[in-house]
């Protein structure tokens, strides 16, 4: 069983309303998180867009995987991305609209767990990078095009992880294995 940890993401696109939820931040750790008091972590982190050596620059922006449950099997995740207190984009995934999961191995010592849904032609991810590999990425391809590419870079301080979910089976009813249908890297 895969484990994700901070952030599910990809947004940008006002292609879907805003929604204003509470985001929280723990105020032992300092991690932030768009979920709702109700809801359960699976990830969040805080990602930048990225340049070509995968360095973060300009606004933050926050990106969260909220659970309904505190272990698989879920009845339903929160897809939110956007500033503290106001996410630009909110999905769920239900067991009549489903997210896509994937685990992909990229050597002996790295791979990616991923989460990705389809909005008209718009395909948004958000890869954990496992074993060797650092960070979280939040990457938006429109008709097959890259249009946003969002990350924690190297720095795992941003990831917050919480409750365990499973990439290489279906756990929960609201999961399809999937691999991504865009070129990630």
């Amino acid at each position: 069983m895969s484990r994700i940890s901070i952030g599910f993401v990809v947004g940008m696109i006002g292609y879907f309303g805003a929604a204003m939820n509470a985001a929280r931040a723990d105020d032992a750790t300092g991690q932030v998180s768009l979920c709702k008091a109700e809801e359960y972590v699976v990830l969040s982190a805080q990602v930048q867009v990225l340049n070509a050596q995968q360095i973060p620059s300009g606004a933050q922006k926050v990106v969260s995987l909220c659970a309904d449950q505190p272990k698989e099997p879920f009845s339903s995740l929160v897809y939110r991305f956007g500033d503290l207190g106001a996410p630009d984009i909110t999905v769920m995934a239900t067991a009549s609209d489903k997210f896509r999961i994937a685990s992909q191995i990229y050597s002996p010592h790295d791979g990616a767990n991923i989460v990705w849904f389809k909005r008209g032609p718009f395909n948004y991810y958000v890869t954990e990078f496992t074993g060797q590999g650092l960070g979280v990425e939040v990457l938006v391809f429109q008709n097959g095009k890259k249009i946003a590419h969002l990350g924690t870079g190297f720095d795992n301080t941003k990831i917050f992880e919480g409750v365990e979910m499973s990439f290489d089976r279906v756990k929960s009813g609201i999961f399809m294995l999937r691999n991504p249908e865009d070129q990630l890297n």
